[in-house]
């Protein structure tokens, strides 16, 4: 017994005990590390080459091929959520131009160098559905910059200073304002920032910061490097090379090894409770009559 108190030791584990759980189990840790780890890699697997398009020539054709060499869009995706990763993207992108989502258009998408991207769809309808929306949302941020640059800085400042006041009045627009133009040029900028910053916060689920602005100022470019359009014959031949090398080998690895991780650890879990079942279910079934 211990000095001052009135119990023993008996019931401590042993780390022989623990040892002797394991050797015992050592069929079922095994097995179970097998199935499981196999099991999951082969998912992982199926799920990569799935995405990676691999199977272009069976359902993907040149003519429902669009394409961008300055993806204003994925810029401000991963502007906003500072990551480049493809699945977080697509939903970042089915958000923002199709809000139901059910109605979201399925496609896969090709990266190449910098903000170039290719858009594969497997229907003639949801290509141009998607191209209508997203040349349409490109508009929206071209007019919006449009706006913003044809008013100097000190109209701008003055913009700012009109929509941040809750007074509304002829003298206050008369002291902010020189003449008829501005006040257009600040209502229809502000006009499109509300669009824009509606459709952001809804795909990001968060407020959009002003800082955003700026960036996508400097992003957007022009209608033709920055607009969806159709591929070329000759273009689709060479997105169908590249897309054969997509499928992310490291990727694939990498989560197979958490998953033979995450095995290990659930298979000695089960093994205890499998060894404290077989020893105490005696004693545990007598507390249910």
């Amino acid at each position: 017994m211990c000095q001052g108190h009135d119990h023993n030791h008996e019931e401590e584990i042993d780390l022989v005990d623990l040892l002797g759980v394991i050797i015992k189990r050592r069929r079922l840790i095994v097995w179970f590390i097998i199935c499981f780890t196999v099991f999951t890699s082969a998912l992982i697997f199926l799920k990569e080459y799935k995405s990676s398009a691999v199977s272009l020539k069976r359902s993907f054709a040149a003519s429902n091929t669009l394409t961008t060499q300055n993806d204003t869009v994925l810029a401000s995706y991963i502007f906003l959520s500072k990551s480049d990763k493809q699945d977080g993207y697509k939903t970042f992108v089915s958000s923002l131009l199709f809000p139901a989502i059910v109605d979201a258009p399925t496609f896969e998408i090709q990266r190449s160098t910098g903000l170039s991207v290719n858009y594969l769809f497997i229907s003639a309808g949801e290509t141009k559905r998607f191209l209508d929306k997203y040349n349409g949302f490109v508009d929206e941020l071209l007019k919006l910059n449009l706006y913003k640059n044809n008013m100097s800085e000190e109209v701008s400042a003055s913009c700012a200073q009109f929509k941040s006041t809750t007074t509304d009045s002829l003298n206050l627009v008369k002291t902010l304002f020189s003449n008829s133009k501005n006040i257009v040029n600040c209502n229809l900028y502000y006009a499109y920032f509300g669009l824009i910053q509606g459709k952001l916060k809804y795909a990001t689920g968060s407020n959009v910061d002003d800082y955003y602005y700026p960036f996508i100022s400097s992003s957007v470019k022009d209608a033709k490097t920055s607009k969806l359009k159709p591929v070329a014959d000759k273009e689709f031949a060479e997105i169908k090379t590249e897309a054969k090398r997509n499928f992310n080998t490291k990727k694939v690895i990498k989560y197979s090894a958490v998953s033979f991780i995450l095995s290990v650890i659930f298979s000695l879990v089960i093994a205890f409770v499998f060894e404290f079942w077989t020893n105490n279910r005696k004693r545990i079934s007598g507390y249910w009559r």
